[in-house]
């Protein structure tokens, strides 16, 4: 009889055990993967200027497209509903119309999410 309750003792812990971790792990931050994940969101965003928008595009668009991508500069960031749209620049030869396009990116200023990669012809 007496393991019978011990038996019965420790299911009903290891029970509300895993109903506490259940329950309250994503108060105490932790997962039943064995990581601490911590979802922090600065208060100005994970992109929170121009510049720093700039080196993502460059660091998604190298790898795209090459080091040709330099020649599109100066790149231009542009804020509109905290997604960033980076921008390349036509080159601008005098006395000439420039025809072609340019990278084009969507960066989500909040979390840094990339929502957009295309090139102009």
């Amino acid at each position: 009889m007496k393991d019978g309750v011990i038996g019965f003792t420790a299911g009903i812990i290891v029970t509300v055990g895993i109903f506490i971790i259940l329950f309250f792990g994503d108060i105490i931050n932790v997962d039943l993967h064995g990581s601490n994940k911590v979802n922090y969101i600065p208060v100005d965003g994970c992109i929170p200027d121009k510049e720093t928008a700039i080196k993502i595009a460059e660091s998604v668009w190298l790898p795209i497209y090459g080091k040709d991508i330099y020649e599109e500069q100066p790149f231009v960031a542009k804020l509109n509903d905290d997604i960033w749209t980076v921008t390349g620049t036509l080159p601008q030869v005098e006395n000439m119309v420039t025809l072609g396009g340019v990278a084009e990116i969507d960066i989500s200023k909040k979390d840094g999410r990339i929502y957009r990669v295309t090139h102009g012809k």
